[in-house]
């Protein structure tokens, strides 16, 4: 199989869920100026793609990354909530799913446990809802803001106690070489490099005669293909100027033929008048131009970052997952996924797992 019908054969494949990056960049070496333009134009349409519907490919699932740090104090609450609710119970909240609001009942206590009245107990997801409704800090809101103080407190005189780790420091194992050795260790790596460095020159040179002896091959085969044509053009016949012989008298057309009645000129212009009604005009319709907007990036990371959007404060991942920005500066509410393609904020998404 040749490369070309192995780039071909790969652009087929309906999809693939991870190629390494390296992968793709040690693969382009193999490719001739030609394939190398195909992937360009590949890369550039897929790209184009990403930006307007803000969709990306999907990842294969590493291990679980830290949580930011701005959501922190967030998660630590949701779970201080889950472990007051399962020693003390709960009250009657609300569970949002998409566009559904449940209504979860209060607790009831069997055997020394707090549980639903179905015997279930409460799981991390419903404390996320019932932390909220018992006190919001993005918006001071809720019936329970003696608790949170309570929480805050204790978050804070624990988040003073915890002492960084430090890295373990190793040191550098020292190898001795006398300088004999060392010089001739440097002109060794002195040779390698000019013999790759030869080595990519040759390639280039090699990559340029290709290049050089394609078209002179696509013009020799243009200039036969014209002089084909040229050959199976038949010759018009001479002949001889005594042959052509000059009219004797110039040819009159006749008055009465050549005039029409009235009759014949109305029919005439009312079957092209007609004609002309059944011709097809295209209308051309113009397409407005609207501006790009700004596409609004932050690196990679586990961290949010401050994201204004008409005319409020939110805090934005490099996921697109987007929270309202509380007083102390941290996540706040859920608001749900910004979605570029239609320049909104889906709020039917589910919060993430905290």
């Amino acid at each position: 199989m040749s490369t070309t019908e192995s780039v071909e054969s790969v652009e087929s494949v309906p999809s693939v869920e991870v190629i390494e990056l390296g992968t793709v960049l040690a693969a382009l070496e193999k490719l001739d100026a030609a394939e190398l333009f195909k992937v360009v134009k590949k890369a550039t349409v897929e790209a184009e793609k990403r930006i307007k519907t803000g969709s990306k490919v999907k990842k294969a699932k590493g291990p679980k990354k830290p949580t930011p740090p701005q959501l922190k104090k967030p998660k630590a609450w949701v779970s201080f909530t889950l472990k007051h609710a399962q020693t003390y119970g709960w009250e009657e909240f609300i569970k949002r799913e998409k566009n559904v609001e449940i209504v979860m009942p209060a607790s009831v206590e069997r055997d020394g446990k707090h549980v639903y009245p179905n015997g279930e107990e409460m799981i991390l997801a419903q404390a996320m809802s019932l932390s909220k409704q018992r006190w919001s800090p993005s918006t001071k809101k809720g019936k329970f803001e003696a608790l949170y103080n309570e929480f805050s407190e204790e978050y804070e005189r624990t988040k003073e106690e915890e002492e960084p780790e430090m890295p373990e420091v190793v040191a550098p194992t020292v190898v001795r070489k006398t300088a004999s050795e060392k010089e001739a260790e440097t002109a060794e790596k002195k040779k390698l490099a000019e013999e790759a460095k030869a080595a990519k020159k040759e390639e280039r040179e090699k990559v340029k005669e290709e290049a050089k002896a394609a078209k002179e091959a696509e013009k020799e085969a243009v200039k036969a293909a014209k002089a084909a044509a040229k050959a199976a053009v038949p010759k018009t016949p001479n002949v001889p100027k005594a042959a052509v012989k000059a009219p004797t008298a110039p040819i009159k057309s006749s008055k009465k033929e050549a005039t029409l009645t009235k009759a014949e000129t109305k029919a005439m212009a009312k079957a092209l008048a007609q004609e002309l009604e059944e011709v097809p005009v295209k209308k051309v319709q113009k397409k407005s131009v609207t501006a790009t907007a700004a596409v609004w990036t932050c690196p990679e990371d586990d961290n949010v970052y401050p994201w204004m959007y008409k005319g409020t404060k939110y805090l934005r991942n490099y996921d697109n997952q987007i929270w309202l920005e509380d007083a102390d500066g941290g996540c706040g509410d859920w608001c749900g996924v910004y979605n570029g393609g239609e320049d909104c904020i889906d709020d039917s998404v589910e919060e993430p797992d905290l």
